[in-house]
Order: C-alpha cells, then structure tokens, then sequence
C-alpha cells in the first residue's frame, strides 16, 4: 500500500504534468491539506486551463487522483468523477484565452492498477460525455517520476500543422511515413499526444551532438 508520502510525491508530479501539457494548476495545496483531502472524500482534484493559443488546444485538464482505497462500484467512480469535472469548470469559469467550448482532459489516477469497475464507469461517461471530452486512466506508478525531466529522455517538440507541411514538403515524404511513437508511449502520455500529432525529438550523439529526428503519434 502506498504511504501519505509517496502520495503526496505524485500528486507534486501531477502537478508538473499539467505544465507539460500546457497548463497551470488554478491551485496548490500543502501536504496537510492533501492528506486530509485524500481521507475524506478519499480523492484529490488538480484543476487546470491550457489556452487555445497551446499547439494541443485549449483545454481544462483535470486529474482525479483517488487514495489508499478505491471505489468498489461504477456508481461510486461515476459520482466522484462528475463532481471532479463540476468542481473544475464552476472553479474556473471561462478563463481569458480559452473558449468556453473548450475540450476537456479527464485523467483518473489510481493507487493501484486500475479495476474493471473503473473502466466501466468511464465507458458509461464517454457514452453521455461530449465529443470533445476525453477520459485517461493510469496507476500512479506512471508518476512516479517526471519523465521529461529525466536524463536519459530526449527533449520533444510538438510540430505545429504549417511545420509538419513544410517538414514533409521538404523531405518529399508523407505524414503517415514518419517513424511512430505511441499514444500510451510515457513522453506521450506526459505531453498530451494525440493520434497524428508528429513531435521534434532531439537526441545527443556521442558522434555527431545533436540529431533531429521527427515522429509521429498513432
């Protein structure tokens, strides 16, 4: 079982994960008020606003982390993930630079491997959610350490449209030619990446220094 200090790390990294994805968190609490949150109601909520100008588009993310103990039934997971999505928008409101129309990033994080009831719940709220909602759900493990910032990852820039027309313009190649990195890769999950979206990645190489390469999100 994870201690209240382990807990209060990924929370702290969660927090980065907004940055990463272009966004900053409308609050940060201490590690009193985080422990005695996760007690009761047993979750933490991460608000955040990533501007329409972002290359991902605007967005409200928000992270539901649940606690020592998860919910035992879907129901459970359906009213604690609503009331994480209606705490977040009537917090925010319509922030300048972001449409009120603005998509929505769900991403339930949990202390252990995520149960069936969970998925459940999300196919339940997909199915009434807006197009432009999208649920993602991980074990806190995934966040255990900021992956950008590590050593050994490669910096990774998120191509705009006109860059990747010009990008394949100027190597005659098409998009879908371009080497694959996956949705559920762990620099994808910690920037956002969507299917099609391609990203600049710069890797050192103890013979030539940097090299560019390019690839694409399926």
């Amino acid at each position: 079982m994870a201690t209240a200090s382990t807990l209060y790390l990924v929370h702290k990294n969660l927090q980065k994960l907004c940055v990463y994805r272009g966004a900053q968190p409308r609050k940060v609490i201490d590690e009193s008020a985080f422990i005695s949150s996760m007690t009761n109601p047993g979750y933490s909520i991460i608000m955040s606003i990533r501007p329409d100008s972002d290359v991902r588009g605007g967005a409200r993310i928000i992270i539901l982390q649940f606690s020592f103990t998860t919910p035992d039934t879907k129901q459970q997971y359906i009213k604690a993930i609503s009331t994480a999505i209606l705490i977040a928008t009537e917090d925010s409101g319509s922030a300048a630079g972001t449409k009120s129309t603005e998509a929505r990033e769900v991403i339930v994080v949990t202390p252990d491997e995520p149960v069936s009831a969970l998925y459940s719940a999300l196919e339940i709220m997909r199915a009434s959610a807006s197009a432009r909602t999208t649920f993602e759900v991980y074990p806190m493990t995934k966040f255990m350490i900021v992956v950008p910032e590590h050593i050994m990852v490669p910096r990774h820039d998120i191509l705009r449209e006109p860059e990747i027309a010009q990008l394949c313009d100027t190597l005659h190649i098409a998009r879908n030619t371009l080497p694959i990195i996956r949705s559920d890769d762990p620099v994808a999950i910690w920037l956002g990446l969507r299917p099609r979206m391609v990203v600049r990645v710069h890797r050192f190489v103890d013979t030539v220094g940097i090299d560019i390469a390019y690839q694409r999100c399926v």
